[in-house]
């Protein structure tokens, strides 16, 4: 399921598509409140995947949550190749779809917000 993290709404939402147990994988690049909000909704036994540098929190205090986090940049070159072309498979396969894209001139900036 995806939802946006623009905003608090998302919990609210994966909280509702998986009846209140939350999603077995989270994977995370947001801070502050949004952290607590996407570990809320990470399910007991559920993994926490972290790909923030600025907001990460002590897997021990987390009970039920397997937490991890990572840099991609400290993979190397090989490796993120690796994964590139493993999600390029993915999209291949139809597994993976693109998000949604929406162009907007310059001049409705305030509108695309």
């Amino acid at each position: 399921h995806i939802a946006s993290s623009r905003d608090l709404g998302f919990e609210e939402k994966f909280r509702e598509v998986t009846g209140g147990a939350g999603m077995d994988v989270v994977l995370n690049a947001l801070a502050g409140e949004f952290v607590d909000a996407s570990l809320r909704v990470t399910a007991a036994g559920g993994r926490f995947l972290e790909m923030g540098k600025t907001d990460i929190r002590d897997p021990q205090a987390l009970g039920d949550v397997r937490y991890r986090a990572f840099d991609l940049g400290e993979a190397g070159p090989e490796r993120n190749k690796a994964l590139l072309g493993e999600l390029l498979d993915l999209f291949a396969q139809g597994a993976l779809r693109p998000l949604p894209v929406r162009t907007w001139d310059v001049r409705r900036a305030r509108e695309a917000f």
